[in-house]
């Protein structure tokens, strides 16, 4: 695939820090310490953006995780000029913030920590973008601590504030998703992405879930696709329908003649079938390494449309 957008790791990291998110995140982060787990999990995801920028740009790029100077993180990238951009975050947890609450009003020091962080980082490290990631109580019980910080930040520039609800949903993507997200904004316009998008634009998700593995299933095991294989995905968001959307797909594989039932059970792909899925296929395998499972998460990851910014 091409990349045919002008995005760099910085723009790449702020969609999905900042992304929208869905549901009730309240004592998610509580029991998870800074340097055992927030930190390290945030920099993993950190280098799965840049792994997936180089993989289809070349760019030179450094990490540091545990940083003095006001970053928990620096991340450091050379732009398309050759000059290089950095960006920090700073991560407050649920126990640091619980800590700081129960100091009496004029005593709290978490507050007054962060300018100083974001004062370092600034000259320290000059970075363009300061984050704040707040991985405290997205309920009532921190919820007027995270709108003094907000309010406290707001006038200074290259500050962006990460709530609780954007900070557990950055948290929990794990890398293989954060891949397939950056590739798809990368080459949004690529012909051979469009023309899988557009193969399966007015099909339902049990169908491209179908197809993908059918594909995957053909050009690794060289064999028949079985609805056995289907009832059984790993869906990440399980519909209650989803048994009799797959059947569904099934019989619509069918009458397009991309599948030839054997015995019922059992499924011959067309040979002619989704070839410019077969590409991408291809292009993916030599890429990024995937095969099996992780290759149809993967490609139904980049042929997911509904997500992009």
């Amino acid at each position: 695939m091409y990349v045919t957008e002008k995005i760099n790791p910085l723009e790449l990291l702020s969609q999905l820090l900042t992304c929208p998110v869905a549901g009730k995140v309240d004592r998610n982060f509580e029991g998870l310490s800074h340097n055992d787990h927030l930190c390290p999990k945030f920099e993993e995801l950190i280098r799965a953006i840049l792994g997936a920028y180089k993989r289809h740009r070349s760019s030179a790029y450094d990490i540091q995780g545990f940083t003095d100077h006001g970053a928990d993180i620096l991340v450091s990238w050379e732009d398309d000029d050759g000059d290089m951009q950095s960006a920090a975050l700073q991560v407050k947890s649920y126990r640091e913030v619980e800590q700081d609450l129960k100091m009496e009003s004029g005593k709290r020091q978490l507050i007054p920590a962060l300018k100083s962080q974001y004062v370092n980082a600034m000259s320290k490290h000059r970075v363009g973008t300061f984050y704040v990631v707040l991985c405290c109580d997205g309920g009532k019980k921190h919820r007027d601590f995270v709108r003094r910080v907000s309010a406290e930040f707001t006038s200074l520039p290259g500050v962006k504030i990460i709530g609780p609800a954007q900070a557990w949903a950055f948290y929990e993507m794990l890398p293989g998703s954060v891949v397939a997200h950056c590739a798809r904004v990368l080459c949004a316009a690529d012909p051979l992405l469009r023309d899988v998008g557009d193969m399966f634009e007015s099909k339902s998700k049990a169908f491209r879930w179908a197809a993908i593995n059918a594909i995957v299933q053909n050009l690794e095991d060289k064999r028949p696709l079985e609805i056995d294989d289907l009832e059984m995905l790993d869906v990440s968001a399980q519909e209650e329908s989803w048994q009799e959307d797959v059947e569904q797909a099934i019989q619509d594989l069918l009458w397009s003649g991309d599948l030839e039932s054997v015995d019922g059970s059992t499924f011959e792909l067309s040979h002619e079938a989704f070839l410019p899925l077969r590409a991408l296929y291809y292009d993916v395998r030599a890429r990024h390494g995937l095969s099996g499972g992780h290759m149809v998460t993967f490609l139904m990851q980049i042929t997911d449309q509904s997500d992009i910014p």
